[in-house]
This record gives structure tokens, C-alpha cells and sequence, in this order.
């Protein structure tokens, strides 16, 4: 009996250390798992990095999409005025200023 009981104490001791090795190692892969996921999201090619590129392209894209607009509503104005008169000239119809102008309305 008395050996059965030393039994037990000696693969209670055993199931204590596998016990503490096992927390240590799930508490080393946790830190690695949150460096990488820190990494991911903050990183040199992270999710923050990659969503402000992305803000910075579509403003880009925004503003040569209102250039383009712009350009387009003074053409169509000089096809309009060109069919009440038509002598006037195309390229000194479309001025630097009209698209500022232009694009001002637009805003």
C-alpha cells in the first residue's frame, strides 16, 4: 500500500513540472504570436503603412479625377459657344484660369 502511495506522490510531482513547462511555453509562443501580430499592423509594410499609401493614392486619383472633370465641362462649353460663333479658337478658349474657375464651381 505504502508503495502505491509513493507512486502516486512521485506522478504528482511529474504532472506539476510538465504543468510549469507548459505554461512557460504557451506564455513564449503567446509573446511571439503578439510581436509578430505588433509587426503586422505597425510594421514597415503593415496594415497602417499600407491603408495611408492607399488614402494617399485616392486623394491623388480624387484630384486628377477633378482636373479631368473640369477640362471636360470647359470643352463642352466651347462646343456650345463654338456653335453660336465660330471663329473662336479652342486653345485660347481653354485657359488656365477657366479651370481653376472650374474647379472651384466643382468644390
Amino acid at each position: 500500500m505504502e508503495e502505491i502511495v509513493n507512486l502516486i506522490d512521485i506522478r504528482l510531482k511529474k504532472n506539476q513540472g510538465i504543468t510549469l513547462i507548459s505554461l512557460v511555453i504557451t506564455i513564449i509562443v503567446m509573446i511571439i504570436i503578439a510581436g509578430i501580430a505588433v509587426y503586422l499592423v505597425v510594421g514597415n509594410n503593415g496594415i497602417l503603412t499600407q491603408s495611408q499609401n492607399a488614402s494617399k493614392t485616392i486623394q491623388k486619383e480624387q484630384v486628377i479625377e477633378d482636373i479631368e472633370l473640369a477640362y471636360s465641362s470647359i470643352i463642352s462649353n466651347y462646343h456650345n459657344d463654338l456653335s453660336k460663333d465660330s471663329t473662336l479658337d479652342k486653345w485660347n478658349y481653354v485657359t488656365h484660369e477657366k479651370l481653376i474657375d472650374e474647379l472651384k464651381r466643382k468644390r
